[in-house]
């Protein structure tokens, strides 16, 4: 299935981007998030076939991203977004080798046709592509090898470059056909896994006395403590310090 993944920071903006794609192509699944960093996180960690991205967003802005799709997956198709009629937005979209253009205010009417075509493009390259790598996914015993090394070098590594590029380079593999395998082997994908892996680790260096939580969002691979206490509530219902007071202080009762 294609994967779509859409970034907007403006909430209502992106609710109606996934809502109009969701009705009009609901054959493929979609991913939304408002936060650039999390953006980020999802394209270099997971096969994204297809961002459709914001331009003028903080932190991380839409060409950023695109240079991250596409050095995370050569193949990623880059819809860019804008309110702006600007020539050098437009020059900009070309220089990093983006795929499409859309002017927000055509929204309705490009969307859809410029996601299809794209969309049908991936279908025909994945189809090929299908032919040569299933074979290679039958040799179960030897991928669960590789599996169980990638499970324990990301836990060893947390801190670390764990992009779907370097996991996929640590075991000599192409990323799609080891982000299919991962997903295969485990139920979850890559990106799901990571994010578990560092929720699991935050909780244990949080019961440390004396460990900043800007010290602890590093050390599990997140370089910005805002990003990390969103995804830690997120994931456990707690912000970092209050999961910190409540659970320490039951440890040390």
């Amino acid at each position: 299935m294609v994967k779509i993944l859409i970034v907007d920071d403006e909430l209502e903006i992106l609710d109606s981007i996934y809502r109009t794609l969701k009705n009009g192509l609901p054959q493929y699944e979609y991913l939304k998030t408002t936060m650039s960093r999390q953006a980020r996180e999802i394209l270099r960690t997971d096969i994204i076939d297809i961002l459709l991205t914001d331009i003028k967003m903080p932190n991380w802005n839409g060409f950023e991203l695109a240079e991250v799709a596409k050095k995370a997956n050569q193949n990623c198709r880059v819809l860019l977004l804008t309110g702006y009629n600007d020539f050098d937005y437009a020059y900009q979209a070309i220089k990093t080798k983006c795929d499409d253009f859309i002017l927000k205010y055509n929204l309705d009417e490009e969307i859809v046709e410029s996601v299809k075509k794209y969309a049908n493009l991936v279908e025909k390259e994945r189809a090929s592509a299908e032919r040569e790598t299933l074979p290679m996914l039958q040799k179960d015993k030897d991928n669960q090898n590789t599996i169980d090394f990638i499970k324990n070098y990301i836990h060893e590594h947390i801190d670390s470059d764990l992009s779907l590029n370097t996991l996929s380079q640590t075991v000599y593999l192409n990323p799609t056909y080891f982000s299919r395998l991962f997903k295969n082997a485990t139920g979850v994908t890559l990106t799901e896994y990571l994010l578990q892996a560092r929720i699991d680790a935050a909780k244990k260096l949080l019961l440390k006395p004396g460990k900043k939580i800007q010290d602890v969002a590093l050390a599990v691979g997140i370089d910005s403590p805002t990003y990390f206490a969103r995804i830690f509530k997120k994931a456990t219902g707690y912000t970092p310090q209050e999961y910190r007071t409540f659970f320490y202080g039951e440890h040390k009762n």
